[in-house]
C-alpha cells in the first residue's frame, strides 16, 4: 500500500473527508477508526476526535469547515461526581479498576480511595507457564514461545507477546498486586522449577496485606518469600516443600512468623524435638518432628497451658511405645498396661475451667484445649487418665 504523505496528515479537510468515506460504508465508528488507522497510521488522529466527527457525519452534518470551538465543553467520565465514580468503581473486579488509574487524576484518587479485595490469588510457575488466577474465575496463562509468549485469558483466545512469559506474567502480576489498599484473603504460590522461584523472590512486591499464605514447591528457597507479606496481616503459613533447610532458623526469626496464629509445614526433613519453643505463640501449629522424648513434651504442654489463644497442635512423629510410656511416667501417670499404641492424658490448666487433651499414637501426638464444668475440672485435678 503507498504512504499517505505527512502533508495529507495534517490537512484537517483531508482527514474529516477520509472519516466522511469510512462512515459511508456502513462500519461502526470502531471498525472505521481501526481501518483508518491501518491508511493513515495510529498518531494521525486520535479516536476521541474520530468519534466526533463520525457521529457528526452520521447525525447528518456534512460540513468540513465546522468550528468546533462553538461547542459546549464536553462532559467526559471523570467529571461525573466523585459519590457516583465511587459507585461504580466499587462494582469493579479489583483488576478492572486498574486501568481506570490511568484515565485521570481523578480518576486515580477515586479507585486508591477504595478497598480492593482479592478472595484468591493463585500463582503458578514451571520452567515454560505462569499462571495467575484472581478470584478463582478471572485467569491468565503466560506460555513459553520460540519468539516471546502467549498470553491466553480463561475461556478466550491467546495473543503473541515479544516478550518472555516471565517478564510479561511478572508484570502483569505486579500490576494486579501493587493496587492500592489491597487485601488478599488467601495467597497460593505453587512451583516446580528453582530458577522461577529466584525471579519470584526479586519480584514479587514488599508489604503485600495477606491474611493466609501458601506455598507449595520443591525449593528450600520459596521461603525467602515470606519476608514479602506484611507482618501482622498474615495470619496462616502453610509451607508444603522439601524441606525449609538451612533458611529454616532465619525465617523463624521474622515478624511474620513470630506475629502469625497458624503455620502448617509438611514433608521434607522434620523438625528436632527441641525447636517446639519457636512454635508455643501459635493458636494452630502442624509439622513433623522427630527425637521426642519426655522432657520436650512436659515443656510443651507447659508452654501451651499459659497460652489463652492456644487451640490445637498435631505433631507427626514416629514414637516407640517405650517413649510412650516415659512420656506419661514423665507426667505422674502410671501405666498398668505396657503393651499400648495410644493414650489419653487431661492436664488441667491452673486457675481456669480449661484443660489441654494430649492423644499420644505411635504415628505423632495431638493436643487440645478444651473448656469443662467445674465439676468436671475437679475430677481433672485429682488426676484423671484414661487410655
Amino acid at each position: 500500500m503507498p504512504t499517505i504523505p505527512d502533508v495529507l496528515k495534517s490537512n484537517e479537510a483531508y482527514l474529516k473527508s477520509c472519516i466522511l468515506y469510512e462512515m459511508l460504508d456502513s462500519k461502526s465508528a470502531s471498525d472505521c477508526y481501526q481501518n483508518f488507522c491501518k491508511k493513515l497510521g495510529p498518531d494521525a488522529m486520535s479516536y476521541y476526535d474520530f468519534d466526533y466527527w463520525y457521529y457528526r457525519f452520521y447525525g447528518g452534518e456534512m460540513d468540513l469547515n465546522y468550528d468546533r470551538s462553538s461547542d459546549p465543553t464536553p462532559i467526559s467520565f471523570s467529571d461525573m461526581p466523585v459519590v457516583v465514580l465511587k459507585h461504580i468503581v466499587k462494582d469493579l473486579d479489583p483488576v478492572e479498576r486498574t486501568p481506570l488509574r490511568r484515565i485521570s487524576t481523578v480518576m486515580n484518587a477515586v479507585v486508591d480511595d477504595v478497598k480492593s479485595v482479592y478472595e484468591t490469588f493463585d500463582l503458578k510457575l514451571s520452567e515454560s507457564q505462569m499462571i495467575m488466577k484472581v478470584n478463582k474465575n478471572t485467569g491468565m496463562t503466560y506460555q513459553n514461545t520460540e519468539n516471546g509468549c502467549t498470553v491466553q485469558k480463561s475461556n478466550g483466545s491467546g495473543i503473541r507477546i515479544e516478550k518472555s512469559f516471565l517478564e510479561k506474567g511478572f508484570s502483569d502480576m505486579t500490576q494486579a498486586l501493587t493496587i492500592p489498599k489491597l487485601k488478599i484473603d488467601s495467597f497460593t504460590i505453587t512451583f516446580s522449577n528453582p530458577e522461577t522461584d529466584h525471579s519470584l523472590i526479586y519480584t514479587l512486591p514488599i508489604g503485600l496485606h495477606v491474611k493466609s499464605l501458601k506455598i507449595h514447591g520443591n525449593s528450600v528457597e520459596v521461603v525467602h518469600l515470606l519476608c514479602h507479606f506484611k507482618p501482622g496481616a498474615l495470619e496462616t503459613i502453610c509451607i508444603n516443600t522439601q524441606g525449609m533447610g538451612d533458611t529454616g532458623m532465619y525465617v523463624m526469626q521474622l515478624e511474620q512468623w513470630k506475629q502469625a496464629k497458624q503455620v502448617d509445614i509438611s514433608y521434607g526433613k522434620p523438625f528436632h524435638a527441641d525447636h517446639l519453643p519457636l512454635f508455643y505463640h501459635f493458636e494452630r501449629f502442624e509439622i513433623n518432628v522427630y527425637g521426642v522424648c519426655p522432657i520436650p513434651i512436659v515443656y510443651l504442654l507447659n508452654a501451651l497451658s499459659l497460652n489463652p489463644n492456644f487451640k490445637i497442635c498435631h505433631l507427626r512423629s514416629r514414637i516407640q511405645q517405650d517413649n510412650i510410656i516415659a512420656i506419661m511416667l514423665k507426667l505422674g501417670v502410671e501405666i498398668e498396661d505396657e503393651d499400648i499404641v495410644s493414650i489419653t492424658h487431661h492436664q488441667p490448666i491452673p486457675n481456669s475451667n480449661a484443660f489441654l487433651k494430649m492423644e499420644i499414637r505411635l504415628d505423632g501426638i495431638i493436643i487440645h484445649r478444651k473448656t469443662c464444668c467445674s465439676k468436671c475440672y475437679k475430677v481433672l485435678v485429682d488426676g484423671m487418665t484414661t487410655s
